[in-house]
């Protein structure tokens, strides 16, 4: 071997045993108890679901555990739609949302019901039926009576555009 090589290999040995004696000094309680997590995590199932908005664009794609309950599956997805700043913007109280299977709708999941019990990867998320009809009753009362117009008369908009356009206009 040669000197340049042996210089080279003393080098990293020194900037190892100095890293190791680093690790050593900063050991803490904290560092026991997380090896400790990880190694009891290896049990836990996790899945990746998939989770349709109502009114977005494309769903939400995120990995969860096997055990975790439905309102806190609903309560991630709520943060990462607004983390990833989608639109609509959704309400963040966990309570005006249900959870459904995609291939049964009509039916929604249990809040308290662990989200691996359903044997399935796809839901969809909608907003639950007694809270916005809270909301339209306060929305047809005063200055929101006046964007539920606006919003009407846009979409009127939008469909005589879009008859005009395959020839079905007056003209």
């Amino acid at each position: 071997m040669s000197s340049k090589k042996r210089r080279d290999t003393a080098k990293k040995l020194q900037k190892f045993e100095k890293m190791a004696l680093y690790k050593s000094k900063s050991w803490s309680v904290n560092d026991d108890v997380k090896s400790k997590k990880k190694n009891n995590n290896i049990n836990i199932n996790r899945i990746l679901i998939s989770i349709n908005i109502v009114g977005s664009s494309g769903p939400l794609t995120f990995v969860v555990n096997e055990d975790d309950i439905v309102c806190d599956v609903i309560g991630k997805t709520l943060k990462f739609y607004a983390r990833q700043e989608r639109l609509p913007a959704l309400k963040s109280d966990v309570s005006d949302y249900v959870l459904h299977c995609s291939n049964d709708v009509s039916d929604a999941l249990g809040p308290s019901e662990p989200i691996g019990s359903f044997r399935t990867r796809k839901f969809v998320l909608s907003e639950n039926q007694a809270s916005s009809t809270k909301t339209e009753e306060a929305g047809s009362k005063g200055r929101n009576s006046r964007w539920k117009s606006f919003s009407f008369k846009k979409f009127c908009f939008a469909l005589h555009c879009a008859a005009i356009g395959r020839g079905g206009g007056r003209d």
